[in-house]
């Protein structure tokens, strides 16, 4: 799936969404989806993080072919099945080094560039 910032902030009810954070010309490939929001990797300085679908205009809806959607804490995941384990991202976000070797390679594969 690749999306777009919308041209004019949706003025979401919480604070501190980050919307003027994401490159207007900029396509984004989403590689997860959680609730209401889109995983992407927005800066090639850190790693994938959460942003509000409500930010983004879809520009191509097709989805990976082995994206799975799984039930986590009264929630759902749907994107890669080796991101599915809830605590995946706090792990990528501390660090560790078997997380990082999950994502790495799928964001090789993706043309996505990270740290």
């Amino acid at each position: 799936m690749i999306v777009r910032r919308k041209q004019v902030d949706p003025a979401l009810p919480e604070d501190g969404h980050h919307w003027g954070l994401l490159d207007p010309h900029a396509e984004y490939r989403v590689i997860g989806i959680e609730y209401d929001s889109y995983r992407i990797q927005s800066s090639e300085d850190d790693w994938p993080c959460l942003y509000s679908a409500e930010l983004f205009d879809i520009m191509d809806p097709r989805v990976e072919p082995e994206w799975v959607v799984e039930y986590i804490n009264e929630s759902f995941f749907v994107g890669f099945p080796q991101f599915a384990e809830a605590g995946f991202w706090e792990d990528v976000h501390d660090g560790r080094h078997e997380a990082l070797q999950e994502l790495k390679p799928v964001l090789d594969r993706l043309g996505i560039k990270h740290p």
